[in-house]
């Protein structure tokens, strides 16, 4: 066990919210990335005004640190600093029964410094696809306090969904890259994910006797097939 020490703050505004994460190697013997810090700004979709499109943004600055557990330095400790934003514009709209969201997304990534230590230019990557989903569901009456359950009326929802996405290459290679996690090893992508949701929904009486909608049991499976890419 690598136990982590951090403190992490967290705060929501009214359709957002800002996550400050302090995390450093406290125990001298592990390799460990310390974060000091990171600092995190999620927007979900948001309707922008009266139009038919969503916004949403992620912005992530990380501050980076890496030392090795010997003493003696090591090719794999990590000095950087990397400002992460991605934002997205979906349009949702209904074909008949089914749910379709067209969308695009840009991700700039920035780094203070590259693998030699020498500044780069943002790294950018370019995102767009769709997904398309339904729903079906049957209720069932059953009222039944068994195991204390206190179901009231039960309702399954399957909602199948399959979705595709593509970007192109990052503007930077990431063998220019000092190497941390999955940001910094970014590939052109060009692939279809496949989902099933089976949901259980039932009512029951909240502390003062309203009767409200329980997710009771919500099971997901999900793959990715990834389109081979040939090389020109």
């Amino acid at each position: 066990s690598q136990p982590l020490t951090y403190a992490l703050f967290h705060h929501s505004f009214n359709y957002s919210s800002l996550d400050i994460l302090a995390q450093a190697r406290i125990n001298q013997w592990y390799d460990q990335v310390s974060k000091l810090p990171e600092v995190k700004y999620t927007l979900p979709s948001y309707k922008l005004g009266e139009t038919p499109l969503y916004f949403e943004n992620n912005s992530v600055l990380t501050n980076f640190n890496k030392k090795a557990s010997t003493a003696p330095v090591s090719l794999d400790e990590v000095s950087v600093t990397r400002f992460d934003f991605i934002n997205k514009l979906s349009m949702p709209m209904k074909l008949a029964f089914l749910e379709f969201t067209p969308f695009v997304k840009d991700r700039q990534i920035i780094y203070d410094k590259g693998a030699d230590g020498e500044s780069l230019p943002v790294n950018t990557v370019f995102y767009a696809g769709a997904d398309l989903s339904t729903k079906f569901y049957r209720i069932y009456n059953i009222k039944t306090n068994v195991l204390g359950l206190g179901l009231n009326g039960l309702r399954h929802i399957v909602t199948p969904t399959i979705g595709y996405s593509y970007n192109h290459a990052p503007t930077i290679q990431n063998n220019k890259l000092k190497q941390i996690d999955s940001v910094d090893l970014l590939t052109s992508g060009n692939a279809a994910n496949l989902g099933l949701s089976n949901k259980l929904q039932v009512k029951r009486k909240d502390k003062k006797g309203k009767e409200v909608t329980v997710d009771f049991l919500d099971v997901n499976v999900s793959t990715t097939y990834s389109f081979a890419v040939s090389a020109k």
